[in-house]
């Protein structure tokens, strides 16, 4: 009925003479009935239903808008895009709010619109650098390639080989090639296999090794993964604290490990200058690509005295498309 919402310029929102909310209602006492308007439950006391007690104050009013739009459904199908479409951005706020009201909510729409913004861009870095992890450290040990380029180790993955997958170099190393070749066990895996004695027996062969190192050594039974792993700070561990025999270990270790380096990788024998030059500008473009970027690369900077080598050794590995080192 009519008389379920009233109007009056003296009052707040009343509803009936069930609820009067006055003017200045939080520092003017408003009034509560429930009963005439409005219904309530079996067993409630109309004065005390509500607001626990016949008069009130009001300390906040929180207003709400209701309207009808025929392009917002609540169907499933269209929820997600109602969510991307972020309305909130293009609510326009009519009369019915005060202008003080209004412009409070200006701010606040412009703030969520420059946070959702400020999201977006975060959500996308996000997904730039996920794609960034999987290009360059996920995957397995064979997706690493190992050269031995004049006696310079060096190392990139296969996939960024294959940005140029006409290049000599990709072709190299493509899945059906790369699979069938028999390559040699890196000796730091085979060393892994160790055990103590092995290890003893290494040990025992380390030319300058005082008696008492290896003794410390071979008494605390240690495997060859344990072995590959040791430092000058596990060695102190040890009870090794003279500083040539730290140094001695700790190299003789280093050289083991190399030794399975250089004895799976492959052998390059060009300039290593250029090379790693080459290897360098793939991995930037390697970079470019897991990030979306298409800024233009520019050419790698060679040194004067090796810029005619590094032009034969682009044209053998990459005959047609030596322009992108250009």
């Amino acid at each position: 009925s009519q008389s379920i919402r009233m109007n009056n310029c003296r009052f707040g929102p009343t509803f009936g003479s069930d609820i009067c909310v006055r003017d200045r209602c939080n520092v003017t006492n408003s009034t509560l009935s429930i009963g005439c308007a409005y219904e309530i439950p079996p067993e409630q006391n109309k004065q005390t239903f509500l607001t626990g007690r016949l008069d009130f104050r009001v300390a906040e009013i929180e207003v709400f808008s209701v309207s009808q739009h025929n392009n917002r459904k609540r169907d499933a199908s269209t929820s997600q895009l109602q969510h991307d479409t972020e309305p909130f951005e293009t609510i326009i706020f009519d009369d019915n709010f005060s202008e003080a009201m209004k412009a409070v909510l200006k701010t606040e729409q412009r703030m969520l619109t420059e946070t959702n913004k400020d999201l977006r861009k975060l959500r996308n870095a996000f997904e730039q650098e996920k794609g960034f992890i999987r290009f360059f450290v996920l995957g397995e040990t064979m997706d690493i390639i190992n050269f031995n380029v004049s006696g310079e180790l060096m190392s990139i993955n296969k996939a960024t080989l294959n940005l140029f997958k006409e290049s000599v170099l990709a072709k190299q190393f493509n899945d059906t090639n790369w699979a069938k070749e028999e390559r040699p066990a890196y000796a730091s895996e085979l060393v892994k296999k160790w055990d103590p004695n092995e290890v003893t027996k290494w040990i025992l062969s380390i030319n300058g090794l005082s008696a008492d190192a290896s003794k410390i050594l071979n008494e605390s039974k240690i495997n060859g993964a344990e072995l590959l792993t040791l430092n000058c700070e596990t060695l102190k561990l040890f009870g090794i604290t003279r500083p040539a025999t730290l140094s001695l270990l700790t190299e003789e270790v280093k050289e083991l490990r190399k030794e399975g380096d250089y004895r799976g990788s492959v052998l390059i024998e060009q300039s290593a200058y250029c090379f790693g030059k080459i290897l360098d500008h793939l991995r930037l473009r390697a970079m470019c690509h897991a990030l979306q970027d298409p800024t233009p690369l520019p050419p790698p900077a060679i040194d004067e005295p090796h810029q005619k080598r590094f032009k034969r050794i682009v044209e053998f590995y990459f005959p047609g498309n030596s322009d992108a080192f250009e």
